[in-house]
């Protein structure tokens, strides 16, 4: 009996001291990614940020580094997917709303910027970067609006337009 305590003590400190070496070379990983970068070699420092991210799955710094590098690249999908593998990991983080909405916006998708940038508002009201972003967004998708409407003639509601009228 003894000994099943013994052997039970002795998983579960190599149990922690892996979990620790994991995240010693997941920020070493993370920290060749960042050189790589910095170096101006982009597929090297992806390839580490993603070897970090397998070896240490929660790692938050991981993936937001993976995200900002999508975004420099304007691989605004893929930013998207690692912002969100981000989000589960800390969904309190205003910043890393931030970083999604940005990515949506160069995207082209505004109602999932805004929606974005409302979250990152609504964990972080003092968020001045956010509130500016917020107004930009606002004022884009107003001016879609115009132009929208602008390009669908008026018609009263009672008539036909001319152009669906068939002739008898």
């Amino acid at each position: 009996m003894a000994r099943y305590g013994f052997a039970k003590g002795l998983v579960l400190v190599c149990c922690l001291f892996a979990g620790v070496v994991f995240a010693e070379s997941a920020d070493q990983m993370i920290e060749q990614g960042n050189a790589y970068w910095a170096e101006n070699k982009p597929d090297l420092a992806e390839h580490q940020f993603k070897q970090a991210i397998d070896a240490d799955p929660g790692s938050l710094a991981a993936h937001k580094q993976l995200a900002a590098l999508y975004m420099s690249q304007n691989k605004n999908q893929q930013a998207i997917e690692a912002y969100q593998a981000a989000i589960t990991l800390q969904p309190d983080n205003a910043s890393l709303f931030v970083g999604i909405c940005l990515a949506y916006l160069h995207e082209g998708s505004f109602s999932a910027s805004h929606a974005m940038c409302s979250q990152a508002l609504k964990l972080d009201p003092e968020m001045e970067n956010a509130r500016k972003l917020q107004s930009y967004i606002d004022a884009k998708m107003a001016a879609q609006r115009e132009n929208q409407s602008a390009a669908q003639p008026a018609t009263d509601a009672g008539q036909m337009p001319e152009t669906v009228k068939h002739k008898q």
